[in-house]
């Protein structure tokens, strides 16, 4: 599977930038029952990760305005989220370390 880009536009005090994020479908982070976690760049370059949620867990189409307004220094913060081909794309900051079982 290649790279795959998400764009979106978001309104700017001087015209309309877009914001991209290419997210690496061969490099998985993890996996879970609701889904995958690839490695993704946003358009500056910088590390995120992107969860592909396939199984859509009752009311978390209502709650994602919720995570983007969530910040915290201890809580994962959620930079944009979308919806594309039956799935629920978050596009995360990327915490390097790996799972917290360790």
């Amino acid at each position: 599977m290649a790279s795959r880009l998400f764009q979106r536009k978001a309104a700017g005090k001087n015209g309309a930038p877009q914001d991209k994020f290419t997210v690496d479908l061969k490099d998985v982070l993890g996996t879970g029952s609701f889904g995958v976690v690839y490695r993704a760049r946003d358009r500056r370059g910088g590390a995120i990760a992107a969860k592909e949620i396939k199984q859509n867990p009752a009311g978390l189409s209502q709650r994602l305005p919720d995570l983007l307004r969530l910040d915290h220094i201890n809580l994962v913060k959620v930079f944009y989220t979308t919806q594309q081909n039956h799935a629920i794309w978050m596009f995360m900051e990327f915490c390097e370390g790996g799972d917290l079982d360790r």
